[in-house]
């Protein structure tokens, strides 16, 4: 684990939080893409209790919340995105503190 992985694992997690998603499918691709390159990294255990802990809040979301036009429903789903990636950088926020 490197400064630089950790900057890019942080940054990629932002433009999750801040991007407009149509689909669930959408969204699932960037959460995958992000725990992918956390397994990667073979970190150990940490890493997959941090991943299980996200994809519990992951798992709330459906094809239903992109494909409405009730501000609640949408409100909901990204409380619901921000709270995941919140999770995921809990964790690179412990790395970025053990690096320095």
């Amino acid at each position: 684990m490197d400064r630089q992985t950790i900057k890019s694992l942080t940054k990629k997690l932002a433009r999750i939080n801040l991007k407009v998603y149509k689909s669930l499918s959408e969204i699932k691709a960037d959460f995958d893409s992000v725990a992918a390159e956390l397994i990667e990294l073979q970190l150990g255990k940490e890493v997959t209790d941090t991943l299980s802990e996200a994809s519990v809040f992951f798992n709330l979301l459906n094809e239903d919340d992109f494909n409405t036009n009730d501000q609640n429903c949408i409100n909901e789903a990204k409380a619901v995105i921000s709270k995941f990636t919140r999770v995921l950088n809990t964790l690179l926020n412990k790395w970025r503190t053990i690096i320095k």
